[in-house]
């Protein structure tokens, strides 16, 4: 904190990184695909044994709102990068994430139907 203005006022300066993020955020937000798409989701929903009550907060409801055991697993890939915020909106809900998406990924090669496998 710093005193200015000369009346012992007390005031939090900002960083210029805090107000970079700020509109970073705000600019992100305008193109997320549901209120837990945020720029930051370790900020947004802290790093689990070390979430704020606010950030607890919004687990819980993202918990309820997957609507399964494996919510958790699905915000926690979101937070560490495992999976991004398409994956889980198009495959919201799902009770084995891992391997739904592993299979949305997966190509048969050679297999394919027009290859001219063979030859």
């Amino acid at each position: 904190m710093s005193k200015r203005g000369g009346k012992g006022k007390a005031r939090t300066v900002k960083t210029g990184q805090a107000e970079i993020d700020r509109i970073n955020d705000e600019e992100y937000a305008k193109t997320a695909v549901s209120w837990w798409d945020v720029r930051r989701p370790n900020v947004f929903f802290g790093v689990q044994g070390e979430r704020t009550d606010e950030q607890k907060a919004r687990v819980k409801q993202f918990r309820q709102e997957w609507g399964n055991v494996r919510g958790a697993a699905a915000v926690n890939g979101l937070i560490d990068g495992t999976y991004t915020a398409n994956q889980l909106s198009e495959n919201w809900g799902a009770a084995n994430l891992a391997s739904v998406i592993r299979a949305e990924s997966f190509e048969v090669g050679e297999f394919n139907e027009g290859d001219d496998f063979g030859s």
